[in-house]
Formats: C-alpha cells, sequence, structure tokens
C-alpha cells in the first residue's frame, strides 16, 4: 500500500515537473524573441547615430567654409572700407 502511494506521489511530481519545465522552455523563447528585438532596435539606433554623425560632420563642414567666406568678404570690406577712408 505504502509502496504503491509513493508511486502515485512520483508519479504526480513528475508530472508537476514536466509542466513546469514546458513553462520555463516557453519563458526561455520568449526571453530569447526579447533578446532578438532587443539586438535589433541596438542595430538601428548604432545605425542612426552614425547617420547623425555624418550629417553632424557634413554641416560643420559646410558651416565652417560659409564662415570661412564670410569671414573673408568682411576683412576685405573692412580693408577697402579703410582705404576709402585714407582717401578722404
Amino acid at each position: 500500500m505504502i509502496m504503491m502511494l509513493n508511486q502515485v506521489c512520483y508519479k504526480e511530481k513528475l508530472r508537476l515537473l514536466k509542466e513546469e519545465q514546458i513553462e520555463l522552455q516557453a519563458r526561455v523563447v520568449v526571453t530569447e524573441e526579447q533578446l532578438e528585438t532587443a539586438e535589433d532596435y541596438l542595430k538601428q539606433a548604432e545605425s542612426q547615430r552614425e547617420e547623425c554623425q555624418d550629417k553632424y560632420k557634413q554641416v560643420s563642414h559646410e558651416l565652417g567654409q560659409k564662415c570661412r567666406v564670410q569671414r573673408s568678404f568682411c576683412t576685405r570690406r573692412t580693408a577697402a572700407t579703410t582705404l576709402d577712408a585714407g582717401d578722404e
């Protein structure tokens, strides 16, 4: 009788462990999918960061060129004004 009761308990424990294993395997699958999604977001963010850096370099270069042209123009204009003032 005790042996039969032990066997029933053992089978019930085994059934519960199998259910728990299935549940844990399902969690692993969900976690792996979340990891893949997070990795995809990370790749997108890195790509956007690189695009932003490239755009920043381009804009900085363009602004630098415009500033140099403007400075050159102002320097020439100041020099011309000074020369004109000297003629008077």
